[in-house]
């Protein structure tokens, strides 16, 4: 009777080692193919959709810079977490018609390199420079940001206040909006995870069936090098808004416009929710009163993505402070 025990708990364990040894095959089976469909992927649409700016060297690696139109001030488009310079795409062609504008990518976001260098908003910034710089953009320049690029716009008028003549602020982070509305801080797991998932094509999977993205947009935005500048960016944003705490944004008399999307664009109406949109409604204004001469327009038929669901807005707004530095 133990012999028979003995003989059945064996092969239960034979049969469970088995078991585990295919699961574990089978998904090291998976992250190699997956590696390897990411890889091909990547080299591939490197070839098929060529940048379509430049390649601007910024010290050990480049960057993408992307300008048309004429005129002064030159307006810089700084793009939210993830999107890169598409997230530009229904405004430069109008801006273009009455001044130069210029979209980028930041460092390993859309075709620009990776930066060696940590994304602490004062480097994001430098690289930011360096870039108009080495490319002989011309000052002075309008900075119009959205989302977490609102804050970066809000650092580099404040550290090259002498190149800032205007600033326009797109539904932007707060430096505070993490102390007010803990709900609204970065989604650190989200941000790891993706930097687990992105070698392995998972999320390249993932955005490729998206109906909203067009086939260059899915191959910039699925790039491991873009996946990872995007995460590190959102691990960064806590440390980011605490050094921007500590210096925010003082524009004096120069024209300032801050565009915020509707309120009534956002389905709960939870006391959790009504809470955080009321602290997002006075963020907004303190970052209106950053300017003696400033403007707070609420994008009616907006989300958080005004420059999509509202680009006249958007292209309005940057129109009313390029008119207003010339004068």
């Amino acid at each position: 009777m133990q012999s028979e025990a003995k003989r059945k708990s064996g092969w239960l364990w034979r049969w469970t080692k088995r078991f585990f040894v295919t699961i574990a095959a089978l998904v090291l089976l998976l992250v190699v193919t997956g590696a390897i469909y990411q890889y091909v992927a990547t080299v591939q649409d490197a070839r098929k959709y060529p940048p379509p700016g430049k390649m601007v060297d910024v010290g050990g690696f480049k960057m993408h810079l992307n300008c048309i139109g004429e005129g002064s001030p030159t307006v810089v488009l700084d793009s939210g977490l993830f999107f890169g310079a598409f997230g530009w795409n229904n405004v430069t062609q109008e801006i273009a018609k009455f001044t130069r504008v210029c979209t980028f990518d930041r460092a390993g976001v859309g075709w620009s390199e990776a930066s060696p260098n940590g994304r602490g908003i004062n480097q994001i910034n430098k690289e930011l420079h360096d870039l108009l710089t080495n490319a002989g953009e011309q000052k002075p320049f309008i900075f119009a940001g959205h989302s977490i690029a609102g804050m970066y716009a809000q650092n580099y008028a404040n550290i090259y206040a002498d190149e800032v003549v205007g600033v326009v602020l797109i539904d932007s982070s707060h430096a505070e909006q993490t102390i007010r509305n803990p709900d609204s801080a970065p989604p650190i797991m989200l941000a790891r995870t993706a930097k687990i998932a992105a070698p392995i094509g998972i999320v390249r999977l993932l955005i490729s069936t998206s109906s909203d993205v067009s086939p260059e947009m899915a191959a910039s935005l699925s790039s491991t090098k873009h996946l990872y500048a995007s995460a590190d960016e959102s691990l960064a944003m806590e440390e980011n808004s605490r050094l921007l705490r500590e210096k925010p944004m003082q524009l004096g008399d120069k024209p300032l416009v801050v565009l915020t999307r509707s309120l009534k664009t956002l389905p709960d109406d939870t006391e959790r929710y009504v809470q955080a949109t009321e602290h997002w409604k006075e963020m907004q204004k303190d970052l209106a009163s950053r300017s003696t001469d400033s403007k707070h327009i609420i994008a009616e038929k907006a989300g958080h993505v005004i420059q999509k669901d509202e680009p006249e807005l958007v292209v309005n707004a940057i129109r009313q402070v390029v008119e207003a530095t010339r004068k």
